[in-house]
């Protein structure tokens, strides 16, 4: 499954995903982290760049990620911890 973006809060802890339940989705209702932003859009058009705009919606989001980033970002994470 095609997951185009994952959203974590401040501590690293997974909040939501956004894959392709959502992007191929054929109803109107949307149950994913996107809020909608990229439901029933197709796999080639859904977007990894809804970041300000999930961020915005969603104060406990402080980092969107794509899935090839979540080792880098994991380890970034751990480092910047004291």
């Amino acid at each position: 499954m095609v997951t185009v973006l994952e959203a974590r809060d401040a501590e690293g802890e997974l909040l939501g995903r956004c894959d392709a339940k959502c992007h191929t989705a054929k109803g109107s209702k949307c149950t994913c982290i996107c809020e909608g932003l990229n439901h029933g859009k197709g796999t080639e058009y859904a977007s990894p760049h809804i970041k300000p705009d999930l961020m915005k919606r969603n104060p406990d989001i402080k980092y969107v990620t794509r899935p090839i980033q979540q080792k880098l970002f994991i380890q970034w994470l751990d480092a910047s911890r004291p």
